[in-house]
């Protein structure tokens, strides 16, 4: 019925745009299964940029979060996948990360800082306090030295 080579295909079917399965697949269908696998394969990567993040990058008293800029990124995180800037643009839109623009380039993007903005940032660091009136603030002082490689970040 649903295949056009078929004896029984009875011509193109007509589609409600709005209902919620629109532009999905079956479901138990193959497809549904790659796309659950790459959905599953997106989120692993995006936990693993979130926490790369935060273990080269610093905490960035004005932006509130562990900050780092996209050429400090792009030199450590080379070395764990070629998948970074894909990567970037879903964290950005899960909002798991920020940087300013949709799309980063190696040189002319740099110095482009990104940062973290979810609340992992709080049991990373440990030491966030929220405020009554919104907002948050250091309870003790931010580390003075993140050291990466042989670059030491002040």
């Amino acid at each position: 019925e649903k295949n056009p080579f078929s004896n029984q295909y009875k011509g193109p079917a007509t589609f409600d745009t709005n209902a919620a399965d629109y532009g999905r697949p079956e479901e138990g269908s193959l497809t549904a299964q790659r796309g659950q696998k790459a959905h599953m394969w997106v989120d692993k990567n995006i936990e693993k940029m979130v926490e790369v993040v935060k273990n080269h990058g610093k905490f960035d008293n004005e932006r509130e979060g562990i900050s780092i800029t996209f050429g400090d990124l792009f030199h450590v995180y080379t070395e764990v996948s070629d998948t970074l800037v894909g990567i970037l643009k879903r964290a950005k839109k899960r909002k798991r990360l920020h940087f300013a623009g949709d799309m980063l380039f190696q040189g002319t993007s740099d110095s482009v800082v990104i940062t973290v903005i979810d609340e992992t940032v709080d049991s990373h660091f440990g030491r966030l306090e929220k405020l009554s009136g919104g907002g948050t603030k250091l309870s003790s002082k931010p580390p003075t030295m993140i050291t990466r490689g042989n670059q030491d970040w002040k």
